[in-house]
């Protein structure tokens, strides 16, 4: 979701199976900034160390208000 964002693409294989999504506004860093911002991404000692998936739809909600 987080790279969906920033990237505008995500595609992600594991054995048979593969996913692709595309997203048609793509916001860079200010997707990682929010993120941060709503605890959606978890950070320790200035570094990323996972995903809050508790805070997912509050993520999505913050960047689809974006223009």
């Amino acid at each position: 979701m987080l790279k969906l964002a920033e990237m505008g693409s995500f595609i992600a294989f594991t054995g048979m199976y593969g996913i692709k999504c595309y997203y048609d506004k793509p916001i860079g860093y200010v997707a990682k900034e929010i993120a941060r911002k709503i605890g959606f991404l978890k950070t320790r000692g200035g570094r990323d160390t996972g995903i809050n998936i508790t805070k997912a739809i509050e993520f999505i909600k913050a960047v689809e208000k974006i223009e």
